[in-house]
């Protein structure tokens, strides 16, 4: 069990609900480190999808505005952006 446990956020896309989660700082570097601007999304969804638990290659075939949604929610959890993901 972590000291402070992980944030978690529901976001409702297109009549479906994905819960996702902050990132540990280990995952923020290790993102940092591995990601370019073509996979980068699809990797930061996987490392942070709860529920569905979304796979890069699932991540790759979600609709844009889709991804956006998401990596803006999961990059707000994570202190990563300073303003919140915007309502769709």
């Amino acid at each position: 069990m972590s000291l402070f446990p992980l944030s978690e956020t529901s976001v409702e896309l297109r009549g479906q609900v994905v819960l996702v989660r902050e990132l540990t700082h280990g995952e923020r570097i290790q993102f940092a480190k591995t990601a370019d601007k073509y996979s980068g999304p699809a990797l930061l969804i996987s490392i942070a999808s709860v529920n569905p638990k979304i796979s890069v290659e699932m991540a790759e075939s979600l609709p844009a505005d889709v991804v956006e949604r998401l990596v803006g929610a999961i990059m707000t959890l994570s202190g990563m952006e300073s303003e919140p993901a915007k309502k769709a």
